[in-house]
């Protein structure tokens, strides 16, 4: 069980991106570049993503691609 005192926010889902899946997040760029995953809370359960890909856009936004989330309805799930 993950507890949210183990947890940093390193950032915020802002909007999905494209078609694919992908989600475009506000993110702490000192962090992002070494995250292998992400914590979601889930209606109160902390759940996690493995994360798949990370592109970069700016110091303070970067278009993340989780893995199993493969298109815009499900990432839509994750805002």
């Amino acid at each position: 069980m993950i507890l949210e005192k183990e947890l940093f926010k390193a950032g915020k889902i802002n909007k999905t991106h494209g078609v694919s899946g992908e989600l475009n997040c506000a993110i702490d760029a000192d962090t992002i570049d070494r995250a292998e995953y992400m914590v979601l809370d889930m209606d109160g359960i902390f759940v996690p993503f493995f994360i798949s890909n990370i592109r970069v856009k700016s110091q303070n936004e970067a278009l993340i691609t989780l893995e199993d989330i493969e298109d815009e309805t499900e990432a839509s799930k994750l805002i």
